[in-house]
């Protein structure tokens, strides 16, 4: 997953099914703060293997 993906995630959520959703219904803000978690998460995979993708290749150009 990249961050393009996780973009359209967010937004087919908030057009799909967010709009489908009551925010003063526990259960549905449940599901809504659920995915917004999962989503960070994800989040934070993507950025975190980018930034290492990035440490590695500076490694690689500075070993030459």
């Amino acid at each position: 997953m990249d961050r393009k993906n996780l973009n359209l995630l967010n937004e087919n959520f908030a057009s799909f099914i967010a709009p489908l959703l009551n925010e003063n219904d526990p259960e549905d803000y449940h599901i809504i703060w659920e995915f917004q978690k999962f989503l960070h998460d994800k989040k934070l995979k993507v950025l975190t293997a980018e930034s290492a993708g990035l440490k590695k290749w500076k490694e690689i150009l500075q070993r030459r």
